[in-house]
């Protein structure tokens, strides 16, 4: 894939390090170009911190982060309105929306992040506005308080659950923005989680796949799909999943390629998700969704139009 400018500045939603500048000027090939790369990533951080607004997902046109949330809705939902309103069996929280986050009962805690009352948050900064029982249930959890009651909900067509399902089908692009925007934070938490040691790997390999369109996507998708890795909670015998672990398992391609890049790390997520479902308690049965995670991973290797 061929390095635009586009590709390598503003469509960047991650705070621009010292190892992505050096990145980005040695893709440039000739010094002018290096300089009109750093004059335009210096303009691109600069405006919107004068606006009061950290680099982020406002730097990607609406139709952009509305591919990018189809295409996760697909890995999620198959892009079927009924998976948006979802509750896996053995599991203790609704998974909703096109990344199917997380909304535990009330006064239920959990052992995974619990991801849904931000989304909330989100798309009510965004202007959306919310039905009135959803804003009372965003600060008291989620009013089913098991898989039976929900899925009972939405075969009587209780009001609340159509009236979530419809808000989850046209907010799309705002809960791909949401998605989005937690990529900075991530990176950071998960450099600063990372073995001493690896820290300064795991910043560029991180900082590597974000230069790119479809790296975006994979990082965003797969830090949605199994996080960050870098809660102590989200842990079978010690072992992690997230994009942490990912990041530290992956073997650097000898060529480099965005291609070759995004081989590598499709590689490392099929290995790590192995070994969650080898360490998982025999009785989650964990083995029965690998394949349906090994489809998602080869998404990442190709790139598919929505």
């Amino acid at each position: 894939m061929g390095f635009t400018l586009a590709e390598g500045s503003a469509r960047t939603l991650l705070p621009l390090s010292i190892a992505h500048l050096r990145f980005l000027v040695h893709r440039a090939h000739t010094r002018s170009r290096a300089i009109a790369i750093l004059a335009a990533i210096v303009t691109a951080a600069l405006i919107p911190h004068a606006s009061g607004q950290g680099p982020g997902p406002q730097q990607l046109a609406p139709v952009e982060a509305r591919h990018i949330g189809m295409r996760i809705w697909q890995n999620e939902g198959a892009r079927n309105p009924k998976y948006l309103l979802w509750w896996n069996e053995g599991e203790a929280f609704a998974s909703l929306g096109i990344g199917h986050f997380i909304w535990y009962p009330t006064a239920q805690p959990g052992r995974f992040v619990e991801s849904f009352p931000r989304l909330l948050a989100h798309l009510e900064g965004s202007g959306v506005e919310l039905p009135p029982w959803l804003r009372d249930a965003q600060r008291t959890g989620n009013p089913w308080p098991n898989r039976t009651a929900f899925f009972a909900a939405i075969a009587a067509h209780d009001p609340r659950t159509t009236s979530l399902r419809l808000l989850l089908e046209r907010t799309v692009g705002e809960q791909a923005e949401f998605i989005l925007k937690g990529l900075p934070g991530a990176h950071s938490d998960i450099v600063a989680t990372a073995p001493h040691q690896s820290r300064a790997t795991v910043d560029w390999r991180f900082t590597r796949l974000s230069s790119s369109p479809q790296g975006l996507y994979v990082l965003a998708d797969y830090l949605n799909f199994k996080g960050a890795g870098t809660q102590a909670s989200e842990r079978y015998r010690g072992q992690g999943w997230g994009l942490l672990q990912v990041l530290l398992t992956l073997e650097p391609p000898r060529a480099d390629t965005d291609r070759a890049w995004l081989d590598a790390f499709a590689s490392a997520a099929e290995r790590v998700l192995a070994r969650r479902v080898t360490n998982a308690p025999t009785k989650r049965r964990e083995h029965r969704w690998l394949p349906g995670w090994k489809a998602r991973i080869r998404t990442y290797r190709i790139e598919r139009n929505p």
